[in-house]
């Protein structure tokens, strides 16, 4: 099991594609991208999520208004591995900066996402459904706008840009070695 304590990044698309290739390379996995399609930087992980389903990257969920509403698709899934990707607030971190946190080291007061439910408790639901879940990565990007709109701003859509960038290449990867 790969442990990350939690981890800030630039968005930075060779470390970005390093540190997701030692997470999903060998590893039967899914993606859930979360977001709220109208409060603002709170899209982006549904932005996220079209992008990788649009560029054929497989196991890729979208859970619009939290990881809760995807349930049901993920206990049904044969997967070792979660990547959760969502909008976070995280006091000490700037705006469009990518967080990566484990289950292990997940605190709420630590790293807030922006949902009703708390995702530690949504955490214990799906170990519970599924056994063989034993790696739960979120990747955040620290918002800078939740009010109500449809804008996205843009250090957050330059951090997307790159997370998804990433995660298409160390998919890909995966394959090559």
């Amino acid at each position: 099991m790969y442990k990350l304590m939690h981890l800030i990044v630039e968005p930075n698309r060779d470390m970005l594609t390093k540190i997701l290739k030692k997470l999903l390379c060998k590893r039967k996995y899914a993606i859930a991208c979360i977001g709220s399609e109208l409060r603002g930087d709170d899209r982006i992980g549904l932005i996220i999520g079209r992008e990788l389903s649009k560029r054929n990257v497989q196991s890729v969920l979208i859970c619009e208004y939290g990881l809760e509403n995807c349930i049901n698709e993920i206990k049904d899934m044969n997967i070792d591995t979660l990547l959760i990707i969502d909008a976070v607030l995280v006091n000490s971190v700037e705006p469009g900066k990518i967080v990566f946190v484990d289950e292990a080291h997940l605190v709420e007061n630590y790293m807030i996402t922006t949902h009703n439910i708390p995702i530690s408790l949504t955490l214990k639901l799906l170990k519970l459904y599924n056994k063989n879940l034993e790696n739960i990565i979120i990747i955040g990007i620290r918002v800078k706008n939740l009010e109500i709109g449809f804008d996205v701003t843009d250090e957050v859509l330059c951090a997307a840009k790159a997370l998804v960038d990433a995660l298409i290449k160390a998919v890909r990867g995966c394959y090559t070695n």
